[in-house]
C-alpha cells in the first residue's frame, strides 16, 4: 500500500486552503508544516501570518487522496483545480515537464513580475 497522496489545509475562519502531496507518511508531512508555521519559518508567508494571528487551533488537516507517485502531480493539480483561486495558499501550481517534477508559478496569485 502507498503511503503518497493528497492533502489539504484549510482555515476554519478564513476559508483558504493549501492543496499539498506527500511522498512519505501524511503526519510526518504535517507535523513538518506545522513545525515551520510556529516557528515562522514556513515558505507561505500568508500561511504563516494566518497561524500566527489566529493559532493552530484554526487549521484543520485531512487526506484527499491517496495515489501512486508517478500520479501525485496530476492529482494535486486536480483538486487545486476545485479550490477558487482567490481562496489559495499555494503560490504555485505543479507542473510536469519532460517526466520531471517541476513548479509552475501561479500568476492568478502572484503577478509575473513577482517570480
Amino acid at each position: 500500500m502507498t503511503s503518497c497522496g493528497i492533502y489539504r489545509i484549510s482555515h476554519a475562519i478564513t476559508g483558504m486552503v493549501y492543496i499539498g502531496s506527500t511522498v512519505n507518511k501524511f503526519k510526518t508531512r504535517w507535523n513538518q508544516h506545522k513545525r515551520e508555521l510556529s516557528n515562522g519559518i514556513h515558505g507561505n508567508h500568508k500561511m504563516t501570518k494566518d497561524y500566527q494571528n489566529f493559532g493552530k487551533e484554526c487549521f484543520l488537516y485531512e487526506v484527499l487522496e491517496m495515489c501512486e507517485q508517478y500520479r501525485l502531480i496530476e492529482a494535486e493539480r486536480k483538486h487545486l483545480a476545485l479550490v477558487p483561486s482567490n481562496k489559495r495558499y499555494n503560490l504555485i501550481i505543479p507542473a510536469k515537464d519532460e517526466g520531471l517534477f517541476a513548479k509552475t508559478y501561479n500568476t492568478s496569485i502572484i503577478g509575473p513580475d513577482d517570480s
